[in-house]
């Protein structure tokens, strides 16, 4: 296994809420429908630059406010010299659903990658 990773810190998955009152506490509350979320992108072969595509996802996939890429990724070895690039992301799926978003992702980015899984979800409820 071999890792390339940054340190990030997490979008908060927060709203705040004020019960109308004017004391100076504030109710927190989890924001409904959030949950960080793994994708696997499985290339075509050993000769994709994972590195890279990894930077192109994060630039080119956005949905103002309902989904946060974070910085690091990992690599797997699959077999054959192929390795597979996972990649988190904190995703609001009352805006989005995840396997929506894995769909629109393998088509968008089909001449490097076969296929795209959701690996881990973490509902933040």
């Amino acid at each position: 296994k071999e890792a390339a990773s940054s340190t990030t810190a997490a979008p908060k998955a927060l709203s705040v809420e004020r019960d109308g009152d004017d004391d100076d506490e504030d109710d927190l509350i989890l924001a409904r429908g959030w949950g960080r979320v793994l994708f696997e992108f499985k290339p075509y072969d050993a000769e994709t630059d994972l590195s890279a595509l990894a930077e192109q996802i994060r630039a080119r996939v956005q949905h103002d406010g309902a989904l946060w890429w974070y910085d690091s990724f990992r690599l797997y070895d699959i077999g054959f010299g192929i390795q597979s690039l996972v990649l988190a992301c904190d995703l609001n799926e009352s805006e989005i659903a995840r396997e929506d978003l894995a769909d629109d992702m393998e088509e968008l980015f089909a001449d490097n990658v076969q296929h795209v899984d959701v690996v881990v979800v973490n509902d933040y409820h």
